[in-house]
This record gives structure tokens, sequence and C-alpha cells, in this order.
């Protein structure tokens, strides 16, 4: 992805699509079970390890409910994200404008993109949650409950948060991998076919992943507290930081509620969406 890359431009975007979508499944499939341990944590305010005896209980049937959305989800962001971005990049080339306004805008342009299928991510905020098992039977029930009993706003609540993660977390994505690339990555197709070729871009996805994790992470908690609820009113951004605050006593730590077990999660998820990415790009474009 790096504008040094020689391949960059050659690359055509249905490859950065398909490399997107590919990476996407991968990521979900290995990923959902600790996924959904750690929006209990956030949704229940328990620790990891209460979080997890519920959901042993619940059995292996109950541990992926809730899995085709954002598998859905994800399957259309990340190939959207690739996509766009590469899309939108090709004519900012000939803006007279800086390089890292031109990635800026290239991301928003991608995040506004994929903020349009949040409702995927709506979904399945609640059909992870414990206390929705036995009122929604799957995700096309819960669809139609919502289309049916609440305006179609209710598919979009929480959307300003969604589209400003959306920026900000593209922008850090690409401007810290073209800058890993530029400076300590690979310059030539036939390295990135090479064993530590793909060690070193996993390294990189799980690097990046985690400092994302980090920075972003008081955002996907309120994600999480908007989502969880169907009907009533729509509330800010403050009010929701406000409660989230406020939440079992109070404190910033609410925020960070199951950061931990994120963090390691998305040294495995953004190292295995990096790698597969680049992987499968490099077979569509040999």
């Amino acid at each position: 992805m790096s504008q040094n890359d020689p391949t960059n431009k050659q690359t055509p975007i249905r490859v950065e699509f398909i490399s997107g979508l590919g990476s996407a499944i991968l990521n979900i499939g290995i990923t959902y079970p600790v996924t959904k341990l750690i929006y209990r944590q956030i949704l229940e305010n328990q620790r990891a390890v209460n979080s997890l005896q519920i959901i042993r209980k619940e059995g292996l049937w109950i541990l992926y409910r809730g899995a085709i959305p954002p598998m859905l989800q994800r399957c259309v962001t990340l190939s959207t994200m690739f996509a766009v971005y590469k899309a939108a990049s090709l004519p900012l080339e000939h803006v007279k404008m800086g390089k890292y306004y031109k990635k800026i805008s290239a991301c928003f342009i991608a995040g506004t993109l994929e903020s349009v299928f949040m409702p995927l991510e709506r979904i399945q905020i609640l059909l992870v949650s414990s206390k929705y098992n036995k009122r929604f039977r799957n995700m096309f029930h819960l669809t139609a409950v919502i289309a049916r009993d609440y305006h179609v706003k209710e598919f979009y609540r929480g959307y300003t948060l969604i589209l400003l993660r959306n920026v900000t977390a593209n922008s850090c994505f690409f401007i810290t991998k073209d800058e890993l690339n530029k400076r300590y990555g690979i310059d030539n197709t036939t390295n990135t076919k090479s064993f530590a070729g793909n060690i070193q871009q996993f390294i990189f996805g799980s690097l990046i992943g985690t400092f994302m994790t980090i920075l972003f992470y008081p955002l996907k908690v309120m994600k999480v507290n908007i989502h969880q609820n169907l009907g009533g009113r729509f509330r800010g951004l403050t009010e929701i930081a406000q409660d989230v605050y406020r939440k079992d006593g109070g404190g910033i730590a609410n925020f960070y509620r199951g950061i931990i077990i994120n963090s390691f999660r998305s040294l495995f998820a953004w190292g295995i969406t990096n790698v597969s990415y680049e992987y499968i790009k490099e077979k569509l474009n040999s």
C-alpha cells in the first residue's frame, strides 16, 4: 500500500477489493469467539473470567450467534476500505496538496462509504447481548423486527460515532502502514512471496492493530453502549461519554473495560488481515 511500492499503481481496484474480502473472512472466522467475549465484558460490565463462564454455559451454538453480521460487515467494509482508498488515491495524485492530506482525503471517502454498512454492526451488538438471546432468533428476525417496529433511523443509531471512527482509524492504518513499509518494509514483489516477508507483514499488521485498539478503544466502548438498546431517544456523544464514565461508580477505567483481551485479539486479527491481504493481492497480481 505504500506509495513507494512500485507495484502499487499497477494493482487493479478489483484486486484490492478481493484481497480485502478474503482477509475479512479469515479474520472473523478465527477471532469471532474472542470478539464476543470482549463485547460481553462491555455489555455486562463483568470481568473476563465471569463472561467466559457464561459463554461456556451457553454452548457452541450460541458462541457463534451473531457471527454473520460481523462477517458480512467486515467483508464489505474491508473490501470497501482497500478498494475505495485505492480508487480515491489515484485522482488525488494529480491534486496539488501534501501527501498526507491526500491520504487523509482518500481515507475520508473510504470511511464515509464504509459507514453506510453500519447496520450490520448495530445488529451484531444486539445479537451478542445475552438479554436478547430469547427475544431474537437470528439476524434476519432481528432485522425484520427493527424494520417493522422501529424507524429506519434505528439502524443508524450512533452514526456520527461510526463515521468518526472510520475516518480516523482508516487514516491511522494507511498512514502508519505506508510509513512502516517505507522505512522497514518490502520494496519488491519477489520478497513479499517469501516466508520472511509474510512474517514481516504479520508483525506490521499486529503493531498497527494494537496501536489502533489502544487509541480508539473508548470509541468502541461508547459504540457498544449506544447500540445495546432498541428504541428511545437518540443521545449525543457527550451524553453517552458521561453515561459510560458514571457507570458502576464512575471512572476512566469504564472506557477501557475489555481492552487487554481486545489488544491480544488485535495482535492476531490485524496480523491475519494484513498478511492475508498482501498474500492474496500478490497471488492475484502474479
